[in-house]
């Protein structure tokens, strides 16, 4: 899924936020626009551009993810029919890896945010499943990304994210089980294992 790194980026921006991203109580639209300009003003501070204040910007940004994201929802419908083959020591560990990979692959990249504006569009909320669409502004093009969510113990949650019709789920998914069905899923371990040392992480962001 070969993406402007601009526009991926600005578009994950609408995953972090100074709280949990949806409360079960409040407006989607309100909530998110409220959680993008938090996290703006964070990533654009001039008191904190220097460089050497990324590393704890970065661990700030993470901890906000983690609250945001259902990291096994998603590896669950990463592997589709190979999760249910693993056990559930396997399963947690591949949570963990891909939460890293995820990670490794965009925060760096936030560093690089400039001028990119995100428009909260339709909100659509059916049972426990929410859809939220939005565009990006970037050089004077709109981007549309939407957003796949979850209610999952009064809490709302992004499990995929669709960029330019594209599904970022679809797309691992895709990447994953050409590994399991060549190699075995030992092998897609050890790719991950090796993508997430931070000097290994291109393949998987395309």
């Amino acid at each position: 899924m070969r993406v402007q790194i601009a526009i991926v980026i600005a578009g994950f921006l609408l995953l972090l936020g100074g709280a949990p991203l949806l409360a079960a109580t409040s407006d989607p639209r309100t909530v998110m626009e409220d959680s993008l300009a938090k996290i703006t003003t964070i990533l654009t501070d001039p008191a904190s551009d220097n460089e050497s204040l990324w590393p704890e910007k970065k661990k700030k940004v993470i901890a906000i993810i983690e609250e945001n994201f259902d990291f096994e929802e998603m590896s669950k419908r990463c592997l589709a029919k190979a999760w249910r083959k693993r056990s559930g020591v396997e399963k947690e560990y591949f949570v963990e890896i891909f939460q890293e990979l995820l990670q490794n692959t965009y925060i760096d990249r936030l560093k690089t945010v400039s001028d990119e504006k995100i428009t909260v569009g339709a909100v659509r909320t059916r049972g426990k499943k929410a859809v939220v669409k939005t565009v990006v502004l970037h050089n004077r093009k709109d981007y549309s990304f939407v957003y796949k969510m979850r209610l999952k113990n009064d809490k709302w949650y992004v499990y995929d994210v669709i960029i330019e019709g594209v599904s970022l789920i679809s797309n691992y998914r895709s990447q994953f089980s050409q590994v399991i069905n060549k190699d075995g899923y030992p092998a897609l371990v050890a790719r991950i294992e090796e993508k997430i040392q931070p000097e290994e992480i291109e393949e998987y962001a395309n």
